[in-house]
C-alpha cells in the first residue's frame, strides 16, 4: 500500500474536534525524533490552530503518519507515574493501522520511562507494535538489559478495533478488542516514572500511518 497524501482543503486541526480536546491539553507532539522541531513538533497543550503533513484531521479522526527508520509522530503524555501504583493509569484508545510502503515494523503505544533518582532507565517498558501483520507486545523484562518478551497478540485487524493498557499496583494489562486480555506482573520496575505515548514510532524502513478514532486516558 501506497502513503497517502490528502489534498490540502480536506486537512483539518485536531483540535477543532472537540472529543479530542481534553486529551490534547494534556500531551506534546514529538516529530520527526524526540527533540523539539519547529516545524512538526509542539508543546504541551499547545495544538490550537496547530497541524502538520504528519498530524492532522479528517473525518472526526486524527491521523498520524511518518516514514523512515527511527522516525516518529507521537503524543508525549505529560502525566507521569511510578509503579506500584496506587490509582490505576490506564489509556483507552479505538484506531485503524495503516502499514505503508512496504514496513515491517512501527510502534503506536509505549509506556516510556524517564530517568530519576531511583531509575536510570531511559527506555519504553512496553511497546505496541504492528509487526508483518500482527500486535505485539514488547515488554522489557528487567531495567538493566536489554532482553525483552516479544508476544502475539494477533492478526492485525483490517478496520478500527479498540485496545485498552492498564497499570494498577504492580500489575500491567492488555486489553485488545473483546477477545485478547493479558497481564504482567512488573514490579521489577518500580521506582521508574512512566508516562504513555501515542503515534507512530518507525523500527524500519517504509511507512507507518494510524487513524485515532477515539481515545481517552486516566488523570
Amino acid at each position: 500500500m501506497s502513503a497517502y497524501r490528502p489534498a490540502v482543503s480536506d486537512v483539518l486541526y485536531p483540535y477543532d474536534i472537540k472529543s479530542f480536546r481534553k486529551l490534547l491539553n494534556t500531551c506534546k507532539l514529538q516529530a520527526p525524533y524526540s527533540t523539539f522541531n519547529k516545524i512538526y513538533s509542539t508543546h504541551y497543550g499547545n495544538f490550537k490552530n496547530f497541524k502538520t503533513k504528519y498530524f492532522y484531521a479528517k473525518d472526526k479522526s486524527i491521523v498520524f503518519r511518518m516514514c523512515g527508520v527511527g522516525r516518529r509522530c507521537e503524543l508525549r503524555f505529560k502525566d507521569e507515574w511510578q509503579i506500584p501504583v496506587k490509582k490505576e493509569k490506564w489509556l483507552k484508545l479505538t484506531l485503524r493501522l495503516m502499514p505503508l510502503n512496504n514496513v515491517k515494523e512501527f510502534t503506536f503505544i509505549q509506556i516510556h520511562s524517564k530517568p530519576s533518582k531511583y531509575c536510570s532507565v531511559n527506555k519504553p517498558l512496553l511497546r505496541i507494535a504492528w509487526l508483518k501483520g500482527h500486535i505485539w507486545a514488547i515488554l522489557r523484562k528487567n531495567m538493566y538489559s536489554h532482553f525483552y518478551e516479544k508476544i502475539d497478540l494477533g492478526k492485525s485487524p483490517e478496520g478500527f478495533f479498540s485496545i485498552k493498557l492498564g497499570i494498577f499496583k504492580n500489575k500491567l494489562f492488555i486489553k485488545l478488542g473483546k477477545s485478547v486480555e493479558k497481564q504482567f506482573d512488573v514490579g521489577y520496575w518500580e521506582g521508574c516514572k512512566n508516562y504513555f505515548k501515542l503515534g507512530v514510532y518507525l523500527q524500519s524502513s517504509g511507512c507507518g500511518e494510524i487513524i485515532l478514532k477515539s481515545a481517552s486516558v486516566s488523570f
